[in-house]
Order: structure tokens, then C-alpha cells, then sequence
């Protein structure tokens, strides 16, 4: 007795059911595209094009162009980045089975961008099953010929490394390694975070380029509709998820274009007394302290918020100093001196000025004078506890004044 006459025997059916017919795929007619063939294998491609005088939002994607040769590298601090021009450069974002990554996260969907003549051109690479991962892989390859660069949103931290993992598990070698890498989420954070709730792409957009999506597919549903799209074929889920990738892609182009005009033409570009804040901070990053000043300069009359203010005059005053435009510094450490917001760095500040610079012994020790008067009376308001190393700091600089002054002779008199 075999196994079917067994099954008969229990009750069972004695016919075994035919294994469901695979269901047809409805994506060319949904989502127009063509199917690719390379040497990994076949994958799905929908290609779109944007005339780059039309706007996005707000922003013209043509912006770009009016950038200086060194702003991709100044907003990116990246020196790498320098002299190189987005009509170069790879656009890339990918939608993915997961967020958090891991070696089971698949790219099923990866949207790249560049510059073709006057158009945005963005081609979307898709996996309709797991097995057309290697030619997606192999697609991202071929478009990067004739690419120099790359630019991402979070692309260093998450896409990039991703699909470079990807390479590996394909036993493949990642055609990114020895390319320049703007990520664009950091230089958005380093301008707008003073202003934005959140430096999220669609933050940015539309905050920064004055565009809102309608009916866009939140990021955290896309990997189950494509696990939901394995399942049953059904593309019309996926409308929006390739919708999403792509408007992802011309974000970056004009969030680019914004940063480039930001750091090339500041005073015309820049309406935000916090963005000036944020480039006079990359210009110091790079020891650039004419620059510098002049952005905090800019930053201060344009204003800023209150809790901003004082940290921003000390650190115009830092840039002075470390210029060598002494008397405009020591104008601020006055300034700062009697409005109390800093404490006593700024007499020490001027005390090191006097001692050091202007070789006046005695301007030098009523300036610390002075800066310990202050916290004697911080302490009797109840108000020094932290002034304890200060306090040290001082008396060892006064201590050293007086055997400066014992040895030549001489007087003092409070005068700061």
C-alpha cells in the first residue's frame, strides 16, 4: 500500500491539488519601464528626465551652476570635493527590505541620477525578485562610467554602505571605494539646524526648497509593500514607492544647488542670521578669519536669537585674535566683559592681550583684578559655585604679574 492509498484510507483527498499558476506581473503597464539584460542577469528600469530650467519647489534645477569651484568642498568640508561640477557627479538613493540594515537587507529598488545635456536624468534599477540583485548591482556599475563623484542624504552612513555590502555578498568589489562622497544630510545639518525642527530630507524640502509631496508613501511602510509585492504581483502598491525614489533624486539635486549658492554668493543668497552663523563656522573651521569675521559680522547684524548672541561675539573676537587685529578684540572682551555671559573669559583674554602682546604689566593685573572681584561677588550672590577653577586660573596669573612688576618697580591702579 502506498502513500495514496494511505491518505485515502484516513479520508483524505484522493486527488492532490495542482500547484497555483504563477501570478502575471502588472508593472510595464503600471509603471512604464523595460526590462535590462547585462551579464549578472536581468533587472527592471524606469527611466524619467527633468529639464533643468523647470523648478523644483521653489529652486530652479539648473541652481547649481552659479557655484564657485571651491563651494562643494567649504559646505561639504570635503577637500576632495574641490574644483569638481555636479554635471560630473552620480546622484544615488536606494529603497531597501528594511531600515535598520544588516546582512539581510536587501536594495530592491536603487534610483540614480546625473546630468545629461539640459536634462536631470533618473534611472530606477529594480529587483523583481531576490535573484536580480546582481544585475542591479552590475547596472549601478555601468552607470557610473564617465562619474566621477557621488552625492547621497545619508548616503555615507546608510545607502552606500549597504550596497557595498551588497557587492561583497556577491563576491563583487564595490566600484565606490575610491570615489568623492558629498553627503548632503551633513551640510544641511551644519546650516539649518539652528532653524529646523529636523534636517530630514523632506525637512529640507520643504523648509529649504519650498516643496511638498502629495500622497507620498512614508519610508517606513516601503519594505513591507515590496515584501507585499512579492507575494501577490500586484504593482499598484509600488506606484508611489518609485514615486517617492525618484522625487528623493531631484531633492538632492536642488538641495545641492542651494548649499553651492549659500557658500559662493552669501550676500545675495543668504536671508538667515543663522545661515551666516553656519558659514562663518566652516570659514573658521578652515583658519579663514577674514572670512570668518565677516560672516559673524554679517550673522550678528542680521540677527540672531538671544541665546546665540554673546557666543557668537566671543567667538568674532577669537577670530580677531587669532588674525591679529588685537584691538577690535579686546573691544569685544570689554563688551563681554560688562554684560557677564561668559563669566571671566574675557578678562583673561585681555589680561594674556596686556600681558603678552602690549607688555603693560599693570593693565594686565587690574584686568585680573577685576576678573576676581567679579567672582567674589558671584559667590556672595550665591552664584559662584563653578567659578572654582577660574578662581585658580586667576590667582596664578596674579601671583606672576606681581613678581613681573616687583622686579621693574612699579604701581597699579584698577583701570579696565
Amino acid at each position: 500500500m502506498d502513500l495514496r492509498d494511505k491518505l485515502r484510507q484516513m479520508g483524505a483527498a484522493g486527488t492532490v491539488s495542482p500547484k497555483p499558476a504563477p501570478v502575471e506581473s502588472d508593472l510595464e503597464r503600471l509603471i512604464p519601464g523595460e526590462v535590462v539584460e547585462n551579464a549578472a542577469g536581468t533587472c527592471y528600469r524606469v527611466v524619467r528626465q527633468w529639464p533643468l530650467d523647470e523648478t523644483h519647489g521653489a529652486v530652479r534645477l539648473d541652481r547649481f551652476t552659479a557655484s564657485s569651484p571651491e563651494a562643494f568642498a567649504l559646505a561639504g568640508k570635503d577637500d576632495t570635493l574641490t574644483g569638481l561640477d555636479l554635471r560630473e557627479a552620480l546622484f544615488i538613493d536606494t529603497e531597501t527590505t528594511g531600515l535598520a540594515g544588516g546582512a539581510g537587507t536587501v536594495p530592491f529598488l536603487v534610483g540614480l541620477g546625473w546630468i545629461e545635456g539640459e536634462q536631470f536624468r533618473v534611472e530606477q534599477y529594480f529587483m523583481r525578485e531576490y535573484h536580480e540583485e546582481a544585475a542591479v548591482l552590475m547596472a549601478i556599475e555601468k552607470a557610473l562610467e564617465g562619474r566621477n563623484w557621488l552625492v547621497s542624504y545619508n548616503g555615507k552612513s546608510y545607502d552606500l554602505s549597504l550596497l557595498a555590502s551588497r557587492y561583497i555578498l556577491n563576491r563583487a568589489r564595490s566600484p565606490f571605494e575610491a570615489l568623492p562622497h558629498w553627503d548632503l544630510l551633513h551640510a544641511a545639518r551644519r546650516f539649518w539646524k539652528m532653524r529646523l525642527t529636523d534636517c530630514s530630507l523632506g525637512s529640507v524640502e520643504r523648509h529649504i526648497l519650498g516643496f511638498t509631496r502629495e500622497g507620498d508613501v512614508p519610508g517606513f511602510m516601503i519594505p513591507q509593500l515590496y515584501f507585499d509585492y512579492l507575494r501577490d504581483k500586484r504593482t499598484a502598491r509600488l506606484e508611489p514607492v518609485f514615486s517617492h525614489n525618484q522625487l528623493d533624486i531631484v531633492s538632492l539635486l536642488g538641495v545641492a544647488g542651494v548649499l553651492g549658492g549659500l557658500v559662493s554668493s552669501p550676500q545675495t543668497e543668504i536671508v538667515h542670521g543663522e545661515d551666516w552663523l553656519a558659514l562663518a563656522r566652516l570659514h573658521a573651521d578652515r583658519y579663514d578669519w577674514p572670512q570668518a569675521i565677516k560672516a559673524y559680522t554679517e550673522a550678528l547684524n542680521l540677527g540672531l536669537p538671544d541665546h546665540f548672541e554673546t557666543g557668537v561675539r566671543w567667538q568674532k573676537s577669537l577670530c580677531h585674535k587669532r588674525a591679529g587685529e588685537w584691538e577690535e578684540a579686546l573691544a569685544i572682551w570689554r563688551q563681554l566683559s560688562r554684560n557677564g555671559g561668559l563669566g571671566v573669559l574675557p578678562y583673561e583674554e585681555a589680561a594674556k592681550y596686556f600681558e603678552h602682546r602690549a607688555h603693560d604689566l599693570v593693565k594686565a593685573k587690574t584686568t585680573v583684578l577685576s576678573a576676581l572681584k567679579r567672582i567674589n561677588l558671584r559667590q556672595q550672590l550665591g552664584r559662584g559655585v563653578e567659578d572654582g577653577e577660574a578662581r585658580d586660573r586667576l590667582e596664578y596669573r596674579l601671583a606672576r604679574l606681581e613678581r613681573k612688576i616687583a622686579a621693574i618697580g612699579g604701581s597699579v591702579k584698577e583701570v579696565y
